[in-house]
């Protein structure tokens, strides 16, 4: 985050969506983040995944993925000078969010 802030203009923004990825009761997700948790990558307000894409039989490198809950946004924030101008639900009750972070 401190990065992305040094990167941006003096009067930069982020806007980002992301979910909840603990708020799931399918049991694929629920395995994975079991298996996520047995290599200690983060788990709770903001988790890690890692993933890849697949198209037509060829498949990228894997990368590592944050999804971050609001919770986990004010987190990761506070160790930041980025400000939280606005978390934005996809719809109530829900587990997507949208963000806006302002310098």
């Amino acid at each position: 985050m401190n990065h992305l802030y040094n990167l941006t203009a003096h009067n930069g923004q982020i806007i980002a969506s992301s979910i909840d990825a603990l708020k799931t009761d399918n049991p694929t997700h629920m395995a994975y983040q079991d298996f996520n948790k047995s290599k200690n990558k983060d788990h709770g307000d903001v988790t890690q995944v890692t993933l890849r894409l697949e198209h037509d039989g060829e498949s990228g490198g894997w990368y590592d993925l944050l999804f971050v809950n609001p919770e986990g946004l004010r987190k990761l924030v506070k160790q930041t000078a980025w400000k939280i101008d606005t978390i934005l639900p996809e719809k109530e009750g829900g587990r997507a969010w949208y963000y806006i972070l302002i310098k």
